[in-house]
């Protein structure tokens, strides 16, 4: 059990006090009550307008917290058919995601008190406020977050209620993701490689606050629950930070997704996380003439027809059932899998499965594909063409990274000196630029199939003309009948 703050019983002439003197406000509206129904929890000053006592101070929070799902969790609990006694620790607020005792707030309040302490309030993350209402200048008192994700020894984060098997598991599905992984080489370099890596700071970067108990701590924290969501609100869907709905570079996933999608001549690295702008299509090395709009073409980043952009394939929910047909696993997509892989207990945390066993519910999601096995077929099929493309230029037979003997494709035949990584970008330079881009995106060109499938044509027409290179009457016909359908251009030297 944890250790609740222990303080004495607050009396009601200290609501008139805090009104008229110590009340630290982000607005002009002061306080009016305060409860003292618990020894730590204060819970609602007034339950019939889901007004905390927190919030009669901090307004602005109250005014973004009420209009969140947390506001609601009581009255959506009981509208749901299943509400019995063990929902109760994530649906009102005591101390199962904070640092209060378990057995306070909703749980040692007398039966007509409750009501002060249903829903998911600010003291169900901050942990309890009574001590910080009798002496709020005190800065020691203000009862401030977590923001790790779940810690199951202290009993703190969004993941002690955001979690279990199979219903509701976001922490689980989470944990198995790549988001939870922190990159050593990135976390070691620091600078702007934490604003994508690191999960304090990307929070921070997305307009997050640094008042949280780990604001201080050296140690590297991965993208968690409250980077990219905001416990007090956001206009955004699903209290997000940032929009995902909007197709530009501004949108929450792409923010990061979009490193060194273009060459850059002070970068010897090569594409880095460039999916997002692919998705856009606006990545790559484009040769001279040749132009593309990516604005007519019903892409996967179209918000015509997948208004959720990348969200509808890599937050795609999946109820995966058992050999008995009862629910196995209820995937959150919060491992963000555009297509899991599923097993008989549910999904695979290495995602590493053969095509065959994963599903591709998720691509039926915009009606851009008529049925998942449409999708699972179109994807092998787009598998072998840009592969196909990507060898004409350069199949790295060895694997070591390097064009080198042995080594097959037209950039083999082209001059050493022609990358020579200085200051100018070479036909041979940004060639090699794009083949990387393609096979080191593990998507295989799904993010924006026609864009890559045409740049790769271009690109192989861009290196014949520079370097009078030729290919096989068989390659040249297949180039020209898909550069002809592609409507590729590209001016002659």
């Amino acid at each position: 059990m944890k250790h609740p703050i222990r303080v004495m019983h607050l009396l009601v002439g200290t609501a008139f006090a805090l009104s008229a003197t110590a009340c630290v406000k982000d607005s002009t509206t002061s306080a009016t009550g305060v409860n003292a129904l618990d020894v730590s929890f204060i819970g609602y000053s007034t339950p019939a307008t889901k007004q905390t006592t927190c919030g009669n101070c901090h307004v602005l929070k109250q005014a973004s917290w009420i209009q969140t799902g947390h506001a609601n969790a009581w009255a959506d609990l009981q509208a749901s058919g299943h509400a019995d006694s063990t929902c109760s620790k994530c649906h009102t607020t005591n101390g199962t995601s904070n640092i209060g005792a378990d057995t306070a707030g909703f749980f040692s309040a007398s039966a007509s008190a409750k009501k002060y302490y249903q829903d998911v309030q600010c003291e169900a993350c901050h942990g309890p406020g009574a001590l910080h209402v009798a002496t709020p200048d005190a800065v020691a008192t203000q009862p401030i977050p977590y923001f790790v994700s779940r810690d199951s020894v202290k009993g703190v984060g969004c993941g002690q209620c955001h979690s279990g098997a199979p219903h509701n598991p976001f922490y689980e599905d989470w944990s198995r993701g790549a988001h939870v992984i922190l990159e050593a080489p990135a976390i070691s370099s620091g600078g702007t490689c934490l604003q994508c890596h690191e999960g304090k700071t990307t929070m921070q970067r997305f307009g997050g606050s640094d008042d949280f108990v780990e604001a201080t701590d050296t140690k590297a924290y991965p993208i968690g629950c409250t980077t990219c969501h905001n416990p007090h609100g956001s206009s955004n869907t699903h209290e997000l930070r940032e929009s995902i709905t909007v197709r530009d570079t501004t949108n929450l996933c792409i923010q990061c997704h979009k490193r060194n999608s273009v060459p850059d001549t002070a970068n010897t690295r090569g594409p880095h996380s460039p999916q997002g702008t692919t998705f856009l299509g606006t990545s790559g090395w484009r040769p001279v003439g040749f132009t593309w709009d990516s604005t007519t073409m019903t892409t996967h980043s179209n918000p015509a027809v997948n208004p959720k952009l990348c969200a509808t394939c890599h937050v795609a929910t999946l109820d995966v059932n058992n050999a008995a047909g009862a629910l196995a696993w209820h995937y959150t997509g919060h491992s963000f899998y555009a297509i899991p892989c599923v097993s008989a207990t549910g999904i695979d945390s290495t995602n590493s499965c053969d095509v065959s066993v994963r599903s591709f519910k998720a691509c039926t999601a915009s009606a851009c594909h008529s049925s998942a096995a449409v999708a699972q077929t179109y994807l092998a099929s787009l598998t072998q063409e840009l592969a196909y493309f990507t060898g004409v230029l350069w199949t790295d037979v060895n694997g070591n990274g390097k064009i080198d003997a042995g080594d097959t494709g037209l950039l083999t035949k082209v001059p050493s000196t022609e990358f020579k990584r200085d200051a100018i970008i070479t036909v041979a330079e940004g060639a090699l630029f794009n083949v990387q881009l393609v096979t080191s995106d593990k998507s295989h060109g799904v993010h924006n199939p026609p864009y890559l499938r045409a740049l790769l044509i271009a690109t192989i027409q861009a290196v014949k003309q520079q370097y009078s290179l030729s290919v096989s009457a068989d390659v040249q016909a297949r180039i020209a009948q898909d550069a002809q359908a592609l409507g590729v251009r590209i001016a002659t030297r």
